[in-house]
């Protein structure tokens, strides 16, 4: 070893000396050493180091004006040709700065460890040259699989399979061309859960512009994924819910006067957004030029008063068609106070507004015809008193045996008095048609069985068919028991037959058959061979005094049998229909409801539990009438766990059954915008509702209305007034079904 050390200028300045003073002492230089590194540096300095090695060693130092530096010095050693050492000598370098950057790194990366587990981050880095990665131990957490599983897979194999093409392109991507990875991903979980991964990276370049790392984080999105995906759906339930029931939304910037509509306005209008160059200056073209001042009005009072403001008033779509919209509005101010806009909502009320004309119309025509009614039954009723004078001095004209008539006399009051008994049976049957129109006929009710009642009415016309040679056969499929007024019902088969025979051809056939219908009603078919009738004809079948042109036809006839039978039947809540082909025939049948077996009606009713929390489930009923709503709600209150929603038109039951998903619609087959089997069938044209079992409830008792809402899809049709037992009976049975 050489005696002393010589330094140079800028190895004096490294130790904070003078470039001009000597070379301090090896005890001086040690003494500038910081005690905890003395000794490796006495250690390393008492060292030779080998032929052809170079030792390095870093180590702080103090200099004289107190700072604290660390230096690395790297020292070989000459040999002579001998082999024996000459002179050791080396550099010295100031790292300080360095090995400041790499402690603040290093204490950055624990802050960043600690962040990382706290928050459920996991951070990987990857090296795609060597194809060797490490994580984070919350990186294991989050694919679901411990480390020794990665042993010979890779991150790729624990993606989802529909997901694993997506994330292998976007890895060649940023590798290849980008310096950013990101990408979202699904991992199925071993206890088959499926989690959302969100991969962030960052790609490292070397100076060729070769990928050297990647570096990034993963988080679980789980619960964020799920959240828009709530979000989502519910959006579109309610898109499809405004949409069914015809609700847009607007919105109007106050200062710049600036109108937004959303698609389902454009749509209620007839409208395309790219027909209007201008929406906030065209949109007013749209409305009824007469509603143009109510509608000013209704919009400055708002303003003024700065409240919600709503009005009925009609849109015309380019056709001509006219509509009638509801337009509701709200007024919102800024953080002074001050109007800055609008917004609400264009709800379509056509359908309800045509209801209501409708139902105008309806009630007018009822009223003119229980005013015909009473008319033809005042003027049938006067009627009677000379034609009873007519008749009866007919009759003593006749029966006159001390003023016996000549043949040609007797000849012509036997004509005065068959127009007579025809104008009689004509009163009558007015009469007796006014009565059933205006509920004035009396019914008694009773079990009739059809089979005795066809066998008393065939001898009836049994002489007009024998006449003309027509064969009538009987089939007795079943042996119906009818629930029904037996003198009205033997009234009906009568003039059925009577008509079977009269239209049908010399030598034809009527046809009785009795049997029940897929309900269990009683079933009476009628069918002749006669010449048929055609589709308009059948229109006017049941029209009083309407013979189908056979008014001068050698067929005698008034035209009010059947208007009459129809009436009768349909007071028994039954129904009469007909079918007919022209040249082959045409058949009526007659069905009405079943009688119950005598046992039947004795055997009482199994009580229900009046209070049960085992039934679970929503109900929504629809229903305007406020006290048939109370009823409901009152019986539902002994169920607890069943929620009611209530709606009282059509238009919001659409609307809150997309948005609340009952298990069960209880739907009034009468409301103020739509009839039950019009809204039906709007919420079976709902994907949200398609599936939701409905019920009719309906004061209407007809067989026929019945019949259809069970054909259409109702699971059940329950009258009013209500049967509470028998209400919650069925409420149970439905939900605990369901």
């Amino acid at each position: 070893r050489m005696p002393r050390a010589r330094w140079d200028e800028q190895t004096l300045k490294i130790f904070g000396l003078d470039p001009r003073a000597e070379t301090p002492s090896r005890e001086e230089w040690l003494r500038m050493v910081l005690p905890e590194d003395q000794r490796v540096v006495t250690q390393a300095d008492n060292e030779v180091p080998p032929r052809g090695e170079v030792r390095t060693l870093t180590y702080r130092i103090r200099r004289p004006d107190g700072e604290i530096r660390h230096l690395q010095s790297r020292r070989a050693c000459l040999y002579d040709d001998t082999g024996q050492p000459v002179r050791v000598y080396g550099a010295v370098i100031d790292v300080t700065d360095h090995m400041r950057a790499r402690s603040e790194r290093d204490a950055l990366l624990e802050r960043m460890q600690v962040i990382a587990e706290s928050v459920g981050v996991g951070i990987w880095d990857w090296d795609p040259v060597a194809h060797a990665s490490s994580w984070n131990d919350r990186m294991y957490e989050l694919f679901g699989r411990p480390r020794e599983w990665f042993t010979e897979r890779t991150w790729l194999d624990a993606v989802h399979p529909e997901d694993r093409a997506t994330a292998r392109e976007r890895m060649a991507e940023a590798l290849a061309h980008g310096d950013r990875f990101d990408i979202e991903f699904r991992v199925p979980w071993p206890d088959s859960s499926v989690r959302w991964i969100a991969a962030r990276g960052r790609v490292l370049r070397d100076g060729q512009g070769r990928a050297v790392r990647m570096i990034g984080v993963n988080v679980d999105v789980t619960a964020h994924r799920r959240a828009e995906q709530e979000a989502r759906e519910l959006l579109a339930r309610m898109q499809l819910a405004t949409e069914a029931a015809g609700v847009g939304i607007w919105e109007l910037e106050l200062p710049t006067l600036r109108m937004h509509w959303d698609e389902q306005t454009f749509r209620l209008v007839g409208r395309r957004p790219d027909e209007f160059a201008d929406l906030s200056a065209q949109w007013t073209c749209v409305i009824h030029p007469d509603d143009m001042p109510a509608m000013r009005a209704a919009q400055r009072r708002a303003l003024k008063e700065l409240q919600p403001f709503e009005l009925e008033m009609r849109v015309v779509r380019p056709d001509g068609e006219v509509r009638y919209v509801v337009l509701r509005g709200q007024v919102q101010c800024d953080a002074l106070g001050r109007p800055a806009k609008q917004f609400g909502v264009v709800i379509d009320v056509t359908e309800r507004r045509r209801a209501e004309d409708a139902l105008r119309a309806k009630e007018a025509a009822e009223r003119a015809n229980q005013a015909k009614t009473e008319f033809l039954s005042r003027v049938s009723h006067e009627l009677r008193t000379p034609l009873n004078a007519i008749l009866g001095f007919t009759q003593i004209l006749e029966l006159d045996r001390e003023q016996p008539l000549s043949p040609v006399q007797r000849q012509r009051v036997q004509h005065i008095q068959q127009a007579g008994w025809h104008l009689l049976a004509l009163i009558d049957e007015i009469l007796d048609l006014s009565r059933i129109e205006t509920g004035k006929a009396k019914l008694t009710f009773s079990a009739v069985a059809l089979t005795e009642l066809v066998d008393e009415c065939l001898p009836l016309v049994a002489p007009d068919a024998e006449r003309r040679h027509i064969t009538m056969t009987v089939a007795r499929e079943k042996a119906p028991v009818a629930w029904a007024d037996r003198t009205r019902i033997k009234q009906v088969l009568i003039n059925l037959l009577s008509n079977a025979v009269k239209y049908n051809r010399d030598g034809g056939n009527v046809h009785v058959m009795l049997d029940t219908d897929a309900f269990g009603n009683a079933l009476i078919a009628v069918r002749d061979t006669g010449h048929g009738l055609s589709a308009r004809q059948i229109e006017q079948l049941f029209q009083p005094f309407n013979r189908l042109g056979l008014e001068g036809a050698p067929v005698p006839g008034t035209g009010i049998g059947l208007a009459l039978s129809r009436s009768l039947i349909e007071q028994m809540r039954g129904r009469l229909e007909v079918s007919s082909e022209l040249q082959v025939g045409t058949e009526f049948r007659v069905t009405l409801p079943a009688a119950r077996p005598a046992a039947a009606t004795l055997a009482p009713s199994p009580m229900v539990t009046l209070t049960r929390s085992d039934v679970r489930g929503g109900v929504l009923y629809v229903e305007d009438n406020a006290d048939n709503v109370a009823v409901v709600e009152q019986l539902l209150a002994m169920r607890p766990n069943v929620r009611l929603f209530t709606a009282a038109d059509g238009a919001t039951a659409r609307v809150l059954a997309a948005v609340c998903q009952p298990d069960l619609i209880l739907l009034d087959m009468r409301l103020p915008d739509i009839d039950g089997f019009a809204l039906f069938d709007a919420l079976r044209a709902q994907p949200e509702t398609r599936a939701i079992p409905c019920v009719a409830l309906s004061a209407n008792v007809a067989p026929a209305d019945i019949a259809r809402a069970r054909a259409v899809g109702f699971v059940d049709y329950w009258t009013k007034p209500l049967n509470a037992q028998e209400f919650l009976r069925k409420i149970d049975a439905l939900l605990v079904r369901h």
